[in-house]
């Protein structure tokens, strides 16, 4: 294990790394056809100092939100820590990209920057629409200039975002002291060393990239190779080809990408794959599966993959990054009993997230916030050092997410001893591909698609077999003519696709008056899901 990181100061942390291993990898960042863009400590140094200077010349006020909405892996990093470096409280954003629709993209970015003053934003987007000072990357030149000059942030290192969808995302303030000791208790538990080498596609925008691939890296001097999100979703290869060429041996993935992979790699990339140097694959940020595990080793293990080499965690924004830590070597990491007397229904055998890191206080509450026993579903609350600070300018939220020095995480799971359970989700958040859906949301936006009755849809999750992961479905009722639904139901796909940038989910058009409402003139989403299911399992000669 490297030596403990001891500064109290996230910058003062990462100058320290970089001083004692100027000369050692610290990324690689990688294109579509693997060629490799390396940076040592030193490199790294360097060129984040150049751009430091220049936020320091045009005076931004200290402790301000700086916004990072660049699209390179490569730019995100630099500005990152020049903006440390510069005094300033950085927070790297969600970019465009293909797949996103650019009014949704402008109407999130718009409301991101309402309830989020930044000093400034870089940004190599055109023409964003927002009332901020837009700075172009490395020169930093002026290309919109705002009156506002940013809210100063007390007690925080930095932003980060809860993976919400349009128009809900909150700024997470974190402070230096939860940061550091974030990263200290989770590296002991991995048993991290400089020897290691991380390997990583995710975004740098989700709290499992940022904390995991970005900040873990350089606080402790460990390498990170890094592959463009949009190239490993359309070449998933790519991840499987890097392992094996720089003999990566930690990786953090949602547990859909291990199903994906399995699926999808192609048996041309598997010549001459060697994945004997992963001693740890983190199953994190939804719902893990056996079957999704099951798929990549069986698909794997031929070429190396350790049979013990899944790990598990339990993370979120709110809590700087991991809460848990486990082996699949560990005695309950199978629990094939299940929870004690429950209403939910749960699919055995459930994957332990882990045991509680150390400083961390995990308990499972009923309903009327009294501690259950083992075995019993509840929802999990959190106590610790590593928690936020609050969300940044949203006192509202603030409070209602806390409970004597408690946060409530909203997740229901149980505990056997000390191993802890995730199952679900308390009320009707949605988790899809790691990313944290509200319904409402979405039946908002496919309510103002054309051909649809406005206030009459239903959108739930439901578990896919095939995809080992929560799969969305939409239900939408409309009174156009059969010649004409297939051209709403591609509105609808399009609309859904831009906002959450997931691919598999279903749409379906009923006729007026289908869905049932509560008897507050609220869209019954249980009851809709069972009506649909139950006349699916009907159709489809089940019953």
């Amino acid at each position: 294990m490297n030596d403990m990181v001891s500064d109290d100061n996230l910058l003062v942390a990462f100058k320290d790394v970089i001083a004692r291993y100027p000369d050692s990898p610290a990324f690689t960042f990688l294109d579509e056809d693997l060629n490799a863009r390396v940076y040592s400590y030193r490199h790294l140094w360097d060129a984040s100092a150049e751009i430091s200077g220049r936020l320091i010349k045009l005076g931004l006020k200290e402790k301000t939100p700086l916004g990072i909405l660049l699209q390179s892996q490569e730019n995100q990093v630099i500005h990152y820590l020049a903006a440390l470096s510069a005094g300033l409280v950085p927070a790297i954003l969600t970019p465009p990209n293909r797949k996103l629709r650019r009014d949704i993209f402008e109407e999130t970015i718009k409301c991101l920057v309402e309830n989020c003053r930044f000093s400034a934003i870089i940004t190599d987007t055109d023409a964003l629409g927002v009332d901020a000072t837009l700075l172009e990357p490395v020169t930093l030149k002026v290309l919109q200039h705002s009156r506002h000059q940013g809210d100063q942030v007390v007690d925080t290192a930095i932003l980060q975002f809860t993976s919400g969808t349009t128009g809900v995302k909150r700024g997470v303030q974190i402070s230096h002291q939860a940061m550091l000791a974030s990263l200290n208790v989770y590296a002991i538990s991995l048993g991290l060393d400089r020897s290691d080498v991380i390997l990583s596609w995710l975004p740098l925008y989700h709290d499992m990239g940022f904390i995991a691939c970005l900040n873990m890296p350089l606080a402790f001097g460990v390498h990170c190779v890094m592959i463009n999100p949009l190239d490993w979703v359309a070449n998933p290869g790519l991840f499987l080809q890097s392992a094996s060429r720089y003999r990566a041996t930690l990786s953090w993935n949602p547990n859909f990408a291990y199903a994906f992979m399995s699926e999808r790699v192609r048996p041309e990339q598997l010549e001459e794959l060697d994945l004997s140097s992963f001693r740890g694959l983190v199953n994190c940020a939804e719902p893990v599966t056996v079957e999704s595990q099951s798929r990549f080793k069986s698909r794997f293990e031929p070429f190396g993959l350790k049979p013990d080499v899944f790990r598990g965690c339990y993370a979120m924004a709110e809590t700087t990054y991991a809460l848990t830590d486990g082996c699949e070597n560990d005695p309950g990491y199978f629990d094939f009993k299940g929870p004690l007397k429950s209403d939910l229904v749960v699919k055995l055998p459930q994957i332990s997230v882990g045991r509680a890191l150390p400083g961390v206080e995990l308990a499972i509450v009923d309903e009327n916030s009294r501690p259950l026993e083992d075995g019993c579903i509840g929802e999990l609350w959190v106590r610790s050092g590593l928690l936020f600070s609050g969300y940044y300018n949203n006192i509202e939220a603030t409070v209602a997410a806390m409970h004597l020095g408690w946060y409530k995480t909203g997740d229901i799971g149980y505990r056997n001893g000390e191993e802890y359970y995730v199952c679900s989700r308390k009320k009707d958040l949605l988790i899809l591909n790691g990313v944290n859906v509200f319904p409402q949301d979405v039946e908002e936006l496919v309510s103002a698609v054309d051909g649809v009755i406005a206030g009459r849809v239903a959108a739930f999750s439901q578990f896919s077999e095939q995809y080992q992961s929560e799969m969305l479905i939409v239900l939408a009722e409309s009174g156009v003519d059969v010649s004409e639904r297939s051209t709403v139901i591609i509105a609808i796909r399009q609309a859904v696709l831009a906002m959450l940038q997931v691919a598999n989910f279903q749409v379906h058009l009923l006729p007026p008056m289908w869905l049932v409402k509560s008897s507050s003139g609220k869209i019954a989403r249980q009851s809709n899901k069972n009506m649909w299911l139950t006349e699916q399992a009907e159709k489809n000669g089940m019953q």
